[in-house]
């Protein structure tokens, strides 16, 4: 726990009391004073976050600010809730580079939401879930240029070959259909087939002003 604490204090700084975090979880009495952000809220917040579902999480962080704050949690408590939740938000964020400027305006965000009293915090949790949001859609983004550009090489190192097909591009990086279209998709604009017949078709054209060159050779080199 020591260690772990000294890690992530800058992005949850967690509140323990006797060594225990003050979470409360639907099972419990509630009329307990410990804060109510039990694990399968937790969960759904991480998945919507992932999923760059901006409105949705930002419901959830209003509904669990207002069946904290509709209580009579001290100040202490409604501390701990909040660099709980802004903990669950920084674990998207883990890939930061060091001395980056998103790192920098993340640190900048949590210092300014610290300086704040703990009930003034719900506004500054769905800006720090935004800005997590938006770094993870932009990394998500950029793995997607990145494998479009592979299925790309693949199809022009593979047009030539008849067998070259939607199937045989899954089976090569080991995705499915959907996902192989998906990227497709947002890369050209076309689906996958179009994409491996633009290809060849372009091929085709450069092959044909050859000299010597025949329709029927044209094709067998193309794959069609």
């Amino acid at each position: 726990l020591a260690q772990s604490y000294a890690e992530a204090r800058l992005a949850m700084r967690y509140k323990l009391l006797n060594g225990l975090v003050y979470r409360r979880e639907p099972r419990d009495n509630p009329d307990s004073m410990r804060y109510y952000y039990p694990t399968t809220e937790r969960n759904r917040l991480i998945n919507l976050l992932k999923n760059c579902s901006f409105d949705e999480a930002k419901r959830l962080i209003e509904e669990l600010w207002q069946a904290n704050a509709s209580g009579e949690l001290s100040d202490i408590m409604l501390d701990c809730l909040s660099n709980d939740i802004a903990g669950t938000v920084m674990g998207l964020s883990s890939t930061i580079p060091t001395g980056s400027e998103d790192e920098r305006e993340f640190l900048t965000h949590l210092a300014y939401m610290q300086k704040q009293r703990p009930e003034y915090r719900k506004d500054s949790l769905i800006k720090l879930a935004n800005m997590a949001m938006s770094r993870v859609g932009k990394e998500r983004a950029d793995e997607q240029a990145d494998f479009y550009k592979r299925i790309e090489a693949f199809i022009e190192a593979h047009y030539g070959d008849p067998l070259l097909s939607v199937e045989s591009i899954c089976e090569h990086f080991g995705r499915s259909h959907n996902t192989i279209y998906t990227v497709v998709k947002a890369g050209s604009g076309e689906g996958v087939l179009h994409l491996i017949n633009t290809t060849r078709l372009h091929k085709a054209k450069e092959l044909l002003v050859q000299p010597g060159a025949t329709v029927e050779k044209t094709a067998q080199a193309v794959g069609l």
